[in-house]
């Protein structure tokens, strides 16, 4: 028999109240997230026009009107181009997570940032700086280089053979090298909040 395709890991919602994760789903090669989840969430109201086929989902005073087998929101007149248009299954609505920081950002008036490859979704001034780096060994120096953007106020601190860089913010998005010199660098990791 067929397999059903693989669940696409959750996103995680950080806001100032804390973290919620909330599900994906892949629905004719698209990551969705549910109409219901997102209510939940983000206390909005959804409205279904069964004569018109169309679906109204109220955030605040604002409204956001979608139609089915169209990939375009309304919000407030305005329209916003979406990668799907919403899908149903059973009882429940779905629309692509573009439409978080698309449509929802716009309906709500919150800033609301979709990070895909770190499957992150800021809400609101939350500072979450993305923390890279890079690794080299040039004969015998090695040197690690962390990128951070938007730069934020750090600290270091050394503590026998371990450093430790504190940054103020809410939460870390790290994409971190893997060490290349053993002997120097044992590894690289981030810690807790």
């Amino acid at each position: 028999g067929a397999q059903a395709p693989p669940t696409p890991a959750p996103y995680t919602v950080l806001s100032a109240e804390g973290r919620r994760p909330l599900a994906t789903r892949l629905i004719s090669g698209q990551e969705m997230f549910a109409l219901d989840d997102l209510t939940k969430l983000f206390e909005l109201t959804v409205r279904e026009d069964t004569l018109a086929g169309g679906l109204t989902v109220t955030a605040r005073t604002q409204s956001i009107v979608l139609t089915p087998g169209q990939s375009l929101a309304s919000v407030g007149g305005r329209l916003i181009s979406l990668p799907a248009p919403p899908a149903r299954d059973g009882r429940s609505w779905f629309v692509p997570v573009d439409f978080v920081p698309r449509a929802l950002a716009a309906a709500m008036g919150t800033p609301l940032e979709l990070r895909k490859p770190s499957r992150l979704i800021l809400v609101g001034n939350v500072r979450v700086p993305r923390v890279g780096g890079n690794i080299e060994v040039i004969g015998p120096i090695t040197r690690l280089t962390l990128d951070v953007a938007p730069p934020t106020p750090h600290s270091i601190a050394q503590e026998g053979t371990r450093l430790t860089i504190k940054f103020e913010a809410d939460a870390l998005d790290a994409a971190l090298p893997t060490p290349s010199a053993p002997d120097l660098i044992q590894t690289i990791r981030p810690g807790e909040p």
